[in-house]
């Protein structure tokens, strides 16, 4: 009751709901490929139920991306144990799509994907491709693994849709808080500044004066008019009195001298 078709589509799929597969259009399409798209889109046709796209999922993107993935690990573990042929072609197919870079993950740091595209990854490519899971994402892993029904997989999806959201949620708050902080610390620094230089202004002599230019001008005493008149008065004393001192000293000497000659007289 599968109706099989092709067209230029970027990848496979299966419309539960009018029983279409339908294949893309690939040039040179290896017969791996090719065998594991049918494969994966049959174990769609045979086990994922017509109303499992509930209005729920249809409303909440991120519910409905996690059950897809969860899904296709679910659908392709059971295909490859009802038809153990198909486990080469899923090998290969997958090693062969992923150096093509059908992904699309290119030169990204693949660790840096959100979990269920890594989730998604792991069980297409395996750890060859470098994917590395905490001990926390790992327990997440393990649960999806064990899916065996649609039920098991709707009730997981939904709870790791939610804690996508909360760890969303977390990182994003890290991050403000971070910014915050950040902030903060920048603003303690300017307020420190401006307090330090502050200071330095409040240390700086406050007796300068300033000339009409605005250049620094030292203030020398000025001597006063009256001071200068009453200093040359007192010189002019001096040396007058020094001129006397010098005229009576002569005087005294011609006394002395003349004294002598009459002494030297008397005495012959």
């Amino acid at each position: 009751d599968v109706q099989v078709v092709r067209a230029e589509v970027p990848t496979a799929s299966f419309d539960v709901k009018n029983r279409v597969l339908t294949l893309p259009t690939f040039v040179n399409l290896s017969e791996n490929i090719e065998n594991l798209m049918i494969g994966h889109e049959v174990g769609h046709a045979l086990w994922t139920p017509e109303k499992g796209v509930t209005k729920e999922m249809a409303q909440d993107k991120l519910l409905k991306q996690y059950a897809n993935v969860i899904e296709d690990v679910r659908i392709e573990k059971m295909i490859q144990a009802e038809y153990p042929g198909l486990r080469q072609d899923f090998i290969k197919g997958y090693k062969k799509l992923a150096e093509d870079d059908f992904f699309g993950v290119g030169k990204k740091d693949i660790n840096s994907l959100n979990l269920i595209d890594k989730i998604n990854l792991y069980f297409k490519i395996g750890l060859k491709s470098g994917i590395k899971f905490s001990k926390e994402e790992f327990e997440i892993v393990s649960r999806v693994d064990s899916c065996k029904t649609f039920k098991e997989e709707i009730a997981l999806a939904k709870e790791l849709s939610n804690y996508a959201r909360k760890k969303k949620k977390e990182e994003e708050e890290k991050m403000l808080q971070q910014n915050m902080d950040i902030l903060e610390a920048l603003e303690q620094e300017e307020q420190d500044f401006d307090e330090q230089e502050q200071e330095e202004l409040s240390g700086m002599p406050n007796d300068i004066n300033f000339d009409d230019q605005g250049e620094d001008q030292e203030q020398d005493p000025q001597p006063q008019q009256g001071d200068g008149d009453e200093q040359q008065e007192q010189d002019q004393k001096d040396t007058s009195s020094s001129g006397s001192d010098n005229d009576k000293s002569e005087e005294q000497d011609k006394q002395s001298g003349k004294s002598k000659e009459e002494k030297e007289e008397k005495e012959e």
